[in-house]
């Protein structure tokens, strides 16, 4: 009775060693393609009749194996027939045709971190095929007022130390960066700092930029935009350490040039004035007033009416005056929008500046003393506004 329990129980023990040997390998039988090597696996090399160049190895932390004759050879991020065919030409420098065999004797942990801004940083589990969305699922998703947007993520590889970065929300879309076992994922979301924007912005206020975007385009940007009454070519930046930048973003955003703009910084304030460059468009237009020039832009008569909204049902397109004040004298022309709006006559377009009137007359009443004598009064008019 004695010698059948002791039978039973070593045939309890050899099972249960090895189950124990089955579950350190991975769950299917890895691919001498597919597997990729790391720290901490097991491998068996064979050279067939030289048992002196055989033998077992573990994958140090660096992922070099120092083999005998062959000497030092990097395996991590290879696979098993990549390993043996850099050893059998290693091997032909001492032997004529050296056969020689590699096999995952035991796997390493399948397991890899997560890091950073996340519910549960920690060390998971990994299955084939997993990538940035499966890590931060394991880790219970993003931290409290933690946004995708504002998340950058780095895969560092195990063995190779290769540190791939990428954004959330691309990582998130095209699922390229895969996760392997011993990498790093990590969550890191980039800081924000605090910027005022004020003046002739649509939304003025104070506004979070990120540290990776605080450019003064990015800024105005968050604001809205300038309105279009804000002068762009002489945007003021007042830095929290006292000092102060007068920026002309005129060839940046109109011309389209690249130039050098200020960082900003925490604390900062951003202040786009109003423009001064303003021309006034009264009579018979829908929407009579004084406008601002766009700055670094040609600006014509066909433009004033049509920032008007057009001439209304009784104004005269063929009798448009114009008048225009320099070194405090005035002078007065009529010209014929109708002729460049139908035959492309750009004579009768003329330039603005600041400081025209332009006047659309009445279609009835369009006699060349009345014209020049009304747009003499709103040119009056618009003198003392501008002052």
């Amino acid at each position: 009775m004695a010698q059948g329990l002791g039978s039973m129980r070593k045939s309890f023990s050899l099972s249960f060693i090895c189950l124990l040997a089955a579950s350190s390998f991975p769950q299917s039988n890895p691919d001498a393609d597919q597997y990729r090597l790391g720290p901490e696996d097991a491998i068996s090399v064979s050279v067939l009749k030289h048992p002196e160049f055989s033998g077992d190895f573990l994958v140090p932390a660096n992922g070099v194996i120092q083999f005998p004759v062959a000497g030092g050879l990097k395996v991590s991020g290879l696979s098993l027939a990549e390993v043996r065919k850099q050893l059998t030409e290693k091997l032909k420098a001492r032997l004529l045709k050296p056969e020689v065999s590699v096999t995952l004797k035991m796997a390493r942990v399948q397991r890899f971190y997560v890091l950073g801004d996340v519910k549960g940083p920690g060390i998971y589990d990994v299955k084939p095929g997993w990538g940035v969305a499966e890590a931060l699922s394991a880790a219970g998703g993003l931290g409290a007022d933690v946004q995708q947007k504002d998340v950058r993520v780095t895969i560092e590889k195990a063995g190779t130390g290769e540190k791939i970065r990428v954004g959330l929300p691309q990582a998130l879309s095209d699922g390229a960066a895969k996760v392997a076992p011993g990498d790093i994922v990590r969550f890191d979301a980039v800081q924000k700092l605090p910027v005022y924007v004020s003046g002739k912005v649509r939304n003025p206020g104070l506004y979070r930029l990120r540290e990776d975007a605080t450019g003064l385009l990015a800024a105005i940007a968050e604001a809205g935009g300038p309105t279009e009454d804000a002068s762009i070519a002489k945007v003021r930046v007042v830095h929290v350490n006292g000092g102060e930048d007068v920026v002309d973003l005129v060839p940046t955003l109109v011309r389209g040039e690249s130039s050098t703009l200020p960082v900003l910084a925490s604390g900062d304030m951003v202040i786009v004035p109003e423009a001064t460059s303003k021309f006034a468009i009264l009579g018979f237009v829908s929407k009579p007033g004084y406008y601002a020039i766009p700055e670094g832009r040609l600006y014509t008569l066909s433009d004033a009416v049509a920032l008007a909204e057009g001439a209304d049902k009784r104004g005269r397109l063929s009798k448009v005056g114009l008048v225009r004040t320099e070194n405090g004298k005035q002078t007065r022309s009529i010209y014929d929008l109708g002729r460049f709006l139908q035959k492309g006559d750009s004579s009768q377009n003329p330039a603005l500046r600041p400081g025209d009137v332009v006047y659309v007359p009445e279609t009835n009443r369009a006699e060349l003393g009345t014209i020049l004598s009304a747009i003499s009064t709103s040119a009056l008019l618009f003198n003392v506004f501008k002052h």
